[in-house]
Parts: C-alpha cells; structure tokens; sequence
C-alpha cells in the first residue's frame, strides 16, 4: 500500500510557521511520521524528555518514565549535527548516522517505565569508521493504557525553504503521530544541497511542538504558511 507515501504537500518550510533560527542562512525542514490505528492515538503527553551520550565514555542515555511507560520518539548515532555537548563537528565527507538508530532504540525501550542505553559500535553498528560519535535521543512518557501496538506504516519528507516544496503526511484511514521535526540547517545530509556552516545552533526550537499541533491525531496534515498559525501554536 502506497496511501501513507507523500502526496501533494501542505506545510510549507519557512520562517512564519517555524521562526528563524538563523538569519540569512537557507534552511530545510525535515518531518519524520508513524501512521497507527486511530484507536490507538493517545492523549496530550504525561512528559518528554532528551538525552546524549558520547561514545569513549562510561556515559549512557538514561530514560527514567517514572510510573509511566517510554515511548521512543527519535534516536541517532553518529555525528549528524555540530550541536551536541560531546563537541564533535561534522565533517565527515559521508552520511554518518547509524540506520538502525530509531528501531534499535526502540527494541531497547519502548514500552518499560525505564532503560540506559551507552553510545558505541556494538550496539548501533559503525556508520562511519574512525568517527568518534554520539547517540541522541528523545522520548514521551506516557500513561501505560495507552501504550500502543506495532506501527501500522512509516514515513519521512523534507522540504527546502525558498521553494515551492511542502511536507505532506497522509496516513490514509489510520492517525498520524509525529515522531521527529526539525526546521533549520541541522546536518549536511539533506536533499536540498545545503551545508551546516554556520556557527551557532541553526534549528527551530519549536518545530517538533509546531508539526505535533498541526498533524497528531488527524489522518492527513495540510496547514497554511502563516504567522497566525505559528504564533497560534507557539
């Protein structure tokens, strides 16, 4: 089945949606998805959290849900931004970011109250040898009654500012739920030809709660590039 693939898009990259986490710098957004049944979306989030550990250290991620149940919402190992607390820079000519992050992650976590998880090859495999990396994740907790069964589909699209481009979701009969979204210039591996050259922290800090209120929940995601809306979900 094809329905939760993109179609024709609706959110568009910029900066009246999203903020400008750096200005005069083109940007990219980049929007990862779970279509699931609807009976299995749950409520507003109990909490979320973040975490980094780099590899060579005793340092883990640590996810502690309390009385409540994890639910991975994105993970990566490799060195994928220059924004992280192990002060790595991406300079790798090549794509260094494990593929199996996320569903590793998961396996590891998804669905107990808590799990440490450390930054090394072992585990994630070596997506680019010689590298020193990090893992970063992120997580909601969440009441365990509406913990939630094997994704039905997934999804992932980019869009590139100053174009026609938008991001599209549609889940076709199923819910969407909104696991990763980031707006700005995070990484060199973009379909859009951009490099991270910038010197501070070029992503939109509020891009994940934006594409949450905009699609999570609904079956299809359209939304208009306006001020109103960005300021309406701020």
């Amino acid at each position: 089945k094809q329905w939760y693939q993109r179609r024709v898009r609706s959110t568009p990259a910029n900066n009246e949606i999203f903020g400008d986490p750096c200005y005069g710098i083109h940007k990219y957004l980049y929007v990862t998805w779970d279509c699931i049944a609807p009976s299995q979306w749950h409520s507003p989030l109990l909490a979320q959290g973040s975490d980094e550990a780099c590899e060579h250290t005793s340092q883990t991620v640590d996810i502690d849900c309390g009385p409540y149940t994890i639910s991975i919402t994105n993970a990566v190992y490799g060195v994928h931004s220059n924004h992280n607390q192990c002060g790595l820079e991406y300079r790798y000519s090549g794509v260094c970011r494990s593929s199996i992050s996320l569903p590793v992650m998961r396996e590891r976590c998804d669905g107990k109250t808590s799990c440490s998880t450390p930054a090394n090859n072992e585990i994630f495999g070596d997506p680019c040898y010689g590298i020193h990396k990090y893992l970063y994740v992120t997580w909601d907790c969440i009441a365990p009654s509406q913990w939630h069964s094997p994704l039905l589909a997934q999804g992932s699209d980019e869009a590139c500012e100053h174009t026609s481009q938008t991001v599209d979701i549609d889940c076709g009969p199923y819910t969407i739920s909104i696991t990763n979204a980031v707006y700005g210039v995070h990484s060199n591996h973009n379909q859009c030809g951009l490099e991270y050259r910038y010197s501070g922290v070029c992503r939109s800090s509020t891009s994940l709660q934006v594409m949450k209120h905009l699609c999570e929940g609904k079956s299809s995601c359209s939304a208009a590039a306006s001020n109103d809306i960005f300021f309406h979900y701020r």
